[in-house]
């Protein structure tokens, strides 16, 4: 057959091994389901894709894929290769660099993917679109001097992994600076999952130096995200900001940076819209940094007559900030011959998880804001928590007698003031350990009664813009988020905030780095419970459990087998309707569960 074009909307069955045998002049092949949140059943791609030896266009989205054969390296004419979505792919073909002629590879959604083949990516000279690069721990994985090469890469670009880097040298040979096009970049020192962990100086100075060392273009870049950064302070291409890498910089994100205290000029950058800082543990007085004038705290020399900080920024959040506490001196003062104008274009509002903040940063409220969101604990005033626990919507006149604090300000100490209060909306908060460590805050309610349990599968989610599918308890998902998912409803949301213990430096405790991530449950198959099976099912549940666990027990993970070997043996706990035969089969099963769960806690 000589069709050119095959779009598989709705695949009941992997595409067999004949397929591609008949239709050898295809040019372009969509195995990805195209109906919205749809999974694909494919889950192998059979060898014999190479007899496509003309194919331009390949799209495997959404499929379960957990590997390419290493037969896709005979498809010389390959163009566009997209696998966004595939949740399930950990690695890329060995033989990937052979696509010599591939200009877009797409992994948006990927989260397994923490290896490329060394040597691979950087023989792909061609590439336009690369939208995820990780750097690898191992010997037989890539390095960040493999984008030296792809200097024809534009739009988005996101390397995670940046923890592995070794040395400047290589952190140089990324050349960044070459790539012109790149508009979007994401510099992220950890990966999905895992959160860089570091225990001397000498280690994140490293890192320091790994990020001075990754440059970008001047003239393209608009969006720049920095994620896991352990440093001490930010990189001189981003000071002065008039001049830096920064001057044309409209989307700024700043985050899980657990030592940095100091900033660059940001107010100065006049295209900025939209800026997000957040879990910036060791940030103190933000205020101070937000506004400064020029590269120091001292106004600038210039001879006009006001100066205009932010002039463009519409968003700013600022979130998970411990150590926040504003003061009088850390705003600017309006001289005689120079007036401060603080973003005057400020439109939304975010102010999340900063305990510490006692008095309003006042230069945050423009007379054009129109969106304002301030999480609190009202625990931290007595006179708004007791109102506010006995209201139903209605507004409140409070009249609260202040304490005198000892510091000025312009109420008086001692003073009676008159606080209306109305409650707008509230969102609920659960501890989901008892350590205080995951807190989960529903955002939208779910429908119905169920949630998933241990061993449900196929739970659909929502993190960020991106569908992923993942089964519990197969640590698949961070253990804090998989935990919160367990109490969602269907299609509920919620906001997960955890923490992860850092070691920064061997004569430090550890440190405690937070993490915020909203989830939305699209839906989920709960695995099945013993009273809804037969007597064989029970027995066969049983032995694949044993079976499964023993993989488990192997790689170490006692606590996890444990608790599963101890479900198996309640699939076949309650025998009085077994058969003789099946009596037998189960008395095997359960002196297996009770001697594995011993080994289990032995080991524990």
């Amino acid at each position: 057959m000589k069709l050119r074009t095959l779009v598989g909307k709705s695949f009941k069955l992997a595409p067999s091994a004949l397929l591609f045998h008949r239709l050898t002049c295809l040019r372009t092949l969509v195995l990805s389901p195209q109906g919205i949140y749809s999974m694909s059943v494919l889950e192998v791609l059979p060898s014999e894709v190479n007899r496509l030896l003309h194919l331009r266009y390949l799209d495997l989205s959404n499929t379960k894929l957990k590997e390419l054969p290493e037969t896709m390296r005979s498809l010389v004419n390959l163009q566009t290769l997209k696998l966004n979505g595939c949740y399930l792919l950990c690695k890329l073909p060995k033989g990937i660099g052979e696509l010599s002629n591939l200009r877009y590879l797409e992994v948006k959604g990927t989260l397994s993917l923490k290896y490329y083949p060394r040597g691979g990516i950087e023989r792909l000279s061609q590439l336009r679109t690369l939208s995820k690069f990780v750097v690898s721990d191992g010997s037989k994985g890539s390095v960040i001097g493999e984008l030296g090469n792809l200097n024809f890469l534009k739009g988005r670009l996101d390397i995670r992994g940046l923890m592995h880097v070794k040395s400047v040298n290589e952190a140089k040979l990324a050349e960044l600076q070459k790539k012109k096009n790149i508009q979007n970049l994401g510099l992220n020192f950890g990966d999905d999952q895992f959160f860089p962990s570091f225990s001397s100086e000498e280690e994140i100075r490293r890192m320091e130096c790994v990020l001075e060392n990754l440059e970008p273009h001047k003239e393209s870049l608009e969006r720049l995200f920095i994620r896991y950064y352990v440093g001490f302070m930010l990189p001189s291409w981003m000071l002065p900001v008039e001049e830096s890498v920064l001057s044309n910089i409209v989307v700024l994100w700043i985050f899980q940076c657990p030592n940095l205290k100091v900033l660059p000029a940001l107010g100065k950058l006049q295209f900025l819209e939209e800026l997000s800082l957040m879990a910036l543990s060791a940030m103190k007085h933000l205020s101070a940094e937000l506004l400064k004038i020029g590269n120091g705290n001292s106004t600038s020399s210039s001879s006009s007559s006001s100066v205009v900080l932010f002039p463009k920024l519409k968003k700013l959040e600022l979130s998970g900030l411990p150590e926040w506490e504003e003061e009088e001196h850390d705003v600017p003062t309006t001289s005689d011959s120079t007036t401060i104008i603080v973003m005057p274009r400020l439109h939304k509002l975010e102010i999340c998880n900063c305990p510490k903040l006692k008095v309003e940063p006042h230069y945050l409220f423009p007379p054009l804001l129109e969106t304002l969101k301030l999480e609190f604990n009202v625990n931290s005033c007595p006179a708004l928590w007791n109102a506010a626990k006995t209201m139903k919507g209605e507004k409140a006149l409070l009249t609260v007698k202040l304490q005198s604090s000892g510091v000025e300000g312009a109420v008086p100490p001692s003073a009676t003031l008159l606080i209306t209060l109305e409650l707008v909306s509230w969102k609920t908060v659960t501890e989901v350990t008892n350590d205080k460590k995951v807190i989960k805050k529903i955002i939208k309610e779910g429908e119905g009664y169920e949630r998933p349990n241990e061993g449900t599968v196929d739970n659909k989610g929502h993190d960020d813009d991106e569908l992923f599918e993942f089964k519990m308890e197969e640590e698949q998902i961070i253990d804090g988020l998989d935990r919160a998912v367990m109490t969602t409803k269907e299609r509920g949301g919620c906001r997960v905030d955890y923490m992860v213990s850092v070691h920064l430096n061997p004569s430090k405790n550890w440190l405690l780095f937070p993490r915020i991530q909203g989830v939305e449950l699209e839906s989920f198959v709960k695995e099945r419970e013993s009273w809804d099976m037969n007597t064989p099912d029970k027995i066969e549940a049983a032995g694949k459990e044993i079976e499964e666990q023993n993989v488990t027990f192997k790689a170490g993970k006692y606590a996890k087998a444990s608790k599963r070997y101890e479900k198996a043996g309640k699939f076949i706990g309650y025998d009085t309707n077994f058969s003789e035969e099946e009596n037998k089969q189960s008395k095997v099963l359960k002196v297996s569960c009770n001697l594995k769960n011993a080994a289990c806690k032995l080991k524990l």
